[in-house]
């Protein structure tokens, strides 16, 4: 057996183990909320989407990340705004901020805790916005992104399967010792 077949077992062994995960994305287009000056503020939660998504079957969620702008192609600001994901705020744009206020799109982005990924198994995660002052929530397309693994998988590799791996390089090397010298 040649040191390049070895390799290229190697590696398709490699990945093979990379085939038991996956990334999962989900997206909302921009938002234009109505136009509401004067209040009363907070104002009453508005839909501002659903992500609708599928966790593959045997597939546990290791991270998820939900990101977007304050702004958007239209407009760069917002009104003030608190938004929410199944009841958990995850970006809020206060009152006379950079993002109420200014001229550039400001992004934002949330890290889910471990602790709530058991909300987002259900395949959809509805978004809502509650207006904090008078202008327009304009959002930018949000972006929602899950990272899973094979629940089997184990998160540490057991020392067997570390000691397998040790010496199959240790193979590796006194194969490739025995070629040079050849």
């Amino acid at each position: 057996m040649t040191l390049r077949t070895l390799i290229c077992a190697l590696l398709l062994a490699v990945s093979a183990l990379s085939l038991n995960a996956a990334t999962i994305t989900a997206a909302l287009p921009e938002f234009n909320g109505p136009f509401s000056p004067t209040g009363p503020f907070p104002g009453a939660p508005l839909n501002v989407g659903t992500f609708t998504y599928t966790i593959p079957v045997g597939q546990q969620i290791t991270s998820a990340t939900l990101t977007g702008t304050f702004g958007n192609s239209q407009f760069p600001d917002t009104a003030g705004v608190d938004l929410k994901a199944a009841g958990i705020l995850f970006a809020s744009c206060a009152p006379l901020a950079a993002c109420d206020t200014g001229t550039v799109v400001m992004p934002f982005s949330f890290a889910f805790p471990s602790v709530d990924f058991a909300m987002l198994n259900g395949g959809s995660l509805a978004v809502t916005a509650t207006q904090t002052s008078g202008n327009i929530i304009r959002l930018g397309a949000q972006t929602l992104t899950i990272y899973t693994r094979n629940s089997t998988d184990n998160a540490t590799p057991e020392p067997a399967s570390l000691g397998l791996l040790g010496a199959g390089l240790v193979a590796l090397g006194m194969i490739k010792r025995k070629s040079v010298r050849s």
